[in-house]
Formats: structure tokens, C-alpha cells, sequence
């Protein structure tokens, strides 16, 4: 393709081949999904076209090792780690909602107390409670067991606690948790996989057409993944008729709990032992990598706490070319100590995003020692 356009025309109709592996470099590059296909990629690459890779947040599902560790400073020692994005994320659908009343970050979180109603919050950890998923006789005790089965169990470091309920008012997890299932399941469009399907909503939750205007602007407008450009997830198995999830009655309680039946059935895909069909999810495993052993600053509470991760993907996709055309090396992996603004309204400066360091200092390097990977605190 690339000399289809750029290759030297011989007159003939056809194009002299220019543009060789020889004489182009090629990083593979994204963010996401792209950086783990970039990463999949450079794996698969049996005739060395791509010469680098520089992704930010990878989607990578790797392998599972059990040979090795991971620890973050003095935290605890995380063996049961590679889980599948599936595991990760139906876990996240199913206890965050309940986590998010936790009196540890509560009042703290921003946008929690708008994008997360404590009535629907309760709801879910009552639910979870009646299921033997939490345990604690007050809705506090609920929510912190809630959230210390995401920080322990399943290793989501704590400095997430803050940022996850955001997600979860955006319903991240809950439809990653549903468009992955389906597709790792090679579902059709009317299995309706754990009775979730897609549709436009009213304001109370219920199903409507989607307007026509919307329905033709969908391929620009959405990024599709739900809630996206007017479509919402629907439970279609919610007590009463087909509700938007997050404001559905699950028929298991008859409250309205964020349709926790629903994410408990995801769920139970992701721990093969799948409710609806009793068959695994084989494309979960086809996705497994072998070779591998910021985006909402302008929400306040945000902005004032984190710093975008997008600068240092940038800088490094200039240090792989560094790398590639003029034999500069790396830098060792490391942690690089930013510094959140505090204020919304103070613009960011190098001093909140310093370089990535050439000669970090040892504690700031990351590490691998004695099959385990050290990452300083």
C-alpha cells in the first residue's frame, strides 16, 4: 500500500518497489486496543517489518505464569495476577457499584455522589450481601468488604479506589464486561447474552426507538463501546419489562440493585462457569499474548489528582525513534515521579510532567529480582 502511493510510477501502469523493510522504519503504535495489537504484532512478526513498539495502556492478556510475582513498594506480594480483561472487569461491574458507598472513599471520589446514587449504591451491596458476595451487617461494612475484595482479591491498586467509581457511573466495566462476553463467545446479535441487549432509553430507563438523526450519525458520533451516542445497555431480563441497566430491578431481589443479576451472570462467563450455555469462552483464551511474562482530566477532582498518561506516550514514541534512527538507548523502565496541579484552573507545566528519566535513580527503577517484578511506590 504504502508504494501503491508513494512508489516511483514506471509509466507502464505499474509501481517500482521503493518502500522496503531495508530502507523504512516502522513502530507499531497505540493506545488500548491498538497498543495490544501493536504488541501482538511485533510477536508475530516472522520477517522483522516492524522495527519498535511504543503503546500506551495496553489491552494485553498474557499468558498466565505463575512462576513469578509482582509487588508495589511495601504492598502486598501479588501472585494471582495475569487474570483475563473479562475477569478484571466483571468484578469491577459487580462490586464497584456496592464499593463505591464505601466510608474510605465515599465523599472523596470525584463525581461519585453524582454519577452514583448511595440508594442504588445500597441496593447492590444488600443484594451482594443476600448472596453471601459481601459480608458486614451495615451497609458501611458492606461497601468496605466490597472494596477490599477489589484491592486484595483481585489486586486493583489502590490508587484506583478514587477513579473507580467514575468509571462506574460511566459504565465502563459493565460494558466492557458485556461487549467482550459477547465477543470472546462469538455470540450472535439475538442471543442477547445474559438477557443484555443494546437500545436508545427514555429518561426513566425504559426502551424507546432510537431517532433517525441519531441512528445516521452513529458511525461518527459513537466509539462503540455503551453508553455511547444515545444507546445504553438494556437488561431485558429486569423485573417489570426491558430497562437500562443501571436503572433495572433485578427479579432475584426485586430492587432495583443495577441489574446485579445480569453482572452476575457475566461474571460467572469470566470464571468458566457460564449460566447461559455451559460452554467456556474460547476466544477469551485466543486473545492470551506469549511473549509479555488519561483521558477525563477536565472532570474537577479529577484534573486536581491525576496527570494525563497520554504526554508520556508521546515521548515515547520519540524515544523509540531515538532508539531506531540514532542508536540512543532506552531508558530503564521506571516510575516517574509527576506531580498532580492540586488546582483545576492551573495549566499543567513541566514541573507536573517531568521527562522521562535517562539515568533514573534505584528507586525509582523498576525491577526484576528473584521472580518478582519490584514497581517502587
Amino acid at each position: 500500500m504504502l508504494n501503491a502511493k508513494f512508489g516511483r510510477e514506471l509509466g507502464n501502469g505499474e509501481t517500482l518497489i521503493t518502500i522496503t523493510p531495508k530502507n523504512t522504519l516502522v513502530i507499531a503504535s497505540s493506545v488500548s486496543n491498538g497498543g495490544g495489537s501493536s504488541v501482538r504484532a511485533a510477536e508475530q512478526d516472522k520477517h522483522d517489518l516492524i522495527d519498535g513498539v511504543a503503546v500506551s495502556e495496553p489491552n494485553v492478556n498474557p499468558e498466565v505464569d505463575t512462576g513469578f510475582s509482582i509487588r508495589q513498594g511495601d504492598g502486598p506480594v501479588i501472585s494471582n495476577h495475569s487474570r483475563s480483561l473479562l475477569d478484571y472487569t466483571t468484578a469491577l461491574a459487580v462490586w464497584q457499584g456496592c464499593a463505591n458507598q464505601a466510608p474510605a472513599i465515599r465523599d472523596d471520589a470525584p463525581l461519585n455522589g453524582v454519577f452514583n446514587p448511595p440508594a442504588i449504591g445500597e441496593n447492590i451491596c444488600n443484594s451482594l450481601a443476600n448472596k453471601g458476595l459481601v459480608s458486614g451487617a451495615t451497609l458501611d461494612d458492606r461497601a468496605t468488604d466490597a472494596l477490599r475484595m477489589l484491592n486484595e482479591e483481585f489486586a486493583i491498586q489502590p490508587e484506583q479506589n478514587l477513579l473507580a467509581p467514575v468509571h462506574f457511573g460511566l459504565a465502563v466495566a459493565q460494558s466492557i464486561s458485556m461487549t467482550y462476553a459477547n465477543a470472546y463467545g462469538r455470540a450472535a446479535v439475538e442471543a442477547r447474552l445474559c438477557d443484555l441487549s443494546l437500545a436508545a432509553t427514555d429518561g426513566a430507563g425504559a426502551f424507546q426507538p432510537l431517532p433517525a438523526g441519531a441512528e445516521a450519525a452513529l458511525f461518527s458520533a459513537s466509539n462503540g463501546i455503551p453508553p455511547t451516542a444515545g444507546v445504553n445497555i438494556v437488561y431485558d431480563g429486569a423485573e417489570g419489562q426491558p430497562t437500562h441497566l443501571a436503572a433495572s430491578v433485578s427479579p432475584s431481589s426485586s430492587q432495583p440493585d443495577y441489574g446485579l443479576d445480569a453482572l452476575l451472570c457475566l461474571r460467572s462467563l469470566a470464571q468458566d462457569s457460564n449460566a447461559v450455555t455451559g460452554a467456556p469462552l474460547e476466544g477469551e483464551e485466543a486473545v492470551r499474548a506469549d511473549a509479555i511474562a488519561g483521558g477525563m482530566n477536565g472532570f474537577p477532582g479529577v484534573a486536581d489528582r491525576y496527570v494525563p498518561l497520554h504526554h508520556y506516550y508521546f515521548q515515547a514514541l520519540d524515544l523509540v525513534w531515538a532508539t531506531l534512527k540514532n542508536k540512543q538507548p532506552l531508558p530503564p523502565s521506571q516510575v516517574v515521579r509527576t506531580l498532580p496541579r492540586g488546582d483545576i484552573g492551573t495549566p499543567l507545566s513541566e514541573a507536573n510532567l517531568p521527562d522521562i528519566d535517562p539515568d533514573p535513580e534505584s528507586g525509582d527503577r523498576i525491577v526484576f529480582v528473584n521472580n518478582q517484578l519490584r514497581i517502587p511506590e
